[in-house]
């Protein structure tokens, strides 16, 4: 098994934390999508790598007929019993595997989820299972400033011995990502909207947070251990608590 696919199977081992400790999406970013993209309760939607379900709640409320799909059982187990209620269809599956059907959708989004399709999906098979006009929409948490961050990345180098940045970021991906699609032929009118979170932690929330990270869930478990008392470290040195500004950044495309 390739170290990819360690980390894609990681996520089955701490769902209720990344439920409880992941960062969600600001309400403005899904109104977003209905002032300017026209998302309302007819529209159908696929949802790639649903995760334990935090963006998948506001579609569910809004009425939205979903199909999520994720790659981990157990964060489809999680979430199918905690929004049941929901119009929303749950299936095990990840996007390369899930099968093309004459049901198009008119949106497709992924939050916090989209570099883990195959790059050939991520253009070609959205295309094929969009409606004529059907939106794309990623949309990812990024750091502003998180005032422990140098502090944090110390223990990094201390506890694995890395060198200062080898630490795979989020936003290279998301930023090629954005311009692959822009330069294809298949989608037009991308767009970018930016919306601000600031979120304090105590020393355990903040440890949970970075604990549900594919990279720490693949480390040796004495590794993993040496980095999160470095974490507690920091935290403890910072009065126990943090205020972490984020920024969720959501990309549209139709």
């Amino acid at each position: 098994m390739d170290v990819l696919e360690q980390r894609r199977r990681s996520y089955d081992r701490i769902v209720a934390d990344y439920d409880r400790y992941r960062p969600g999406y600001p309400a403005e970013s899904f109104q977003y999508l209905i002032d300017h993209y026209g998302l309302n309760s007819s529209s159908r939607v696929l949802e790639i790598g649903c995760g334990t379900g935090q963006f998948t709640a506001y579609l569910g409320a809004l009425g939205c007929a979903v199909d999520a799909i994720d790659a981990s059982d157990a964060m489809i187990a999680f979430a199918k019993q905690k929004y049941s209620l929901f119009n929303v269809q749950f299936y095990a599956s990840s996007f390369e595997d899930f099968p093309i059907t004459d049901k198009l959708y008119d949106f497709i989004i992924s939050a916090t989820a989209f570099h883990w399709v195959k790059p050939e999906a991520r253009i070609d098979k959205t295309y094929q299972f969009l409606k004529p006009d059907g939106a794309l929409v990623f949309l990812y948490n990024h750091y502003l400033e998180d005032p422990v961050r140098l502090e944090v990345q110390r223990v990094y180098e201390t506890a694995l011995a890395l060198p200062k940045h080898d630490i795979p970021l989020v936003d290279d991906k998301t930023d090629m990502i954005y311009k692959d699609i822009l330069q294809s032929a298949l989608f037009r009118e991308g767009t970018m909207a930016c919306f601000k979170n600031t979120i304090t932690y105590d020393t355990e929330a903040y440890v949970g947070m970075k604990g549900t990270h594919s990279y720490q869930n693949t480390l040796d478990p004495t590794q993993k251990e040496a980095l999160m008392a470095g974490f507690r470290e920091v935290l403890a040195r910072h009065g126990g608590t943090v205020a972490v500004d984020y920024e969720t950044r959501l990309f549209g495309f139709r």
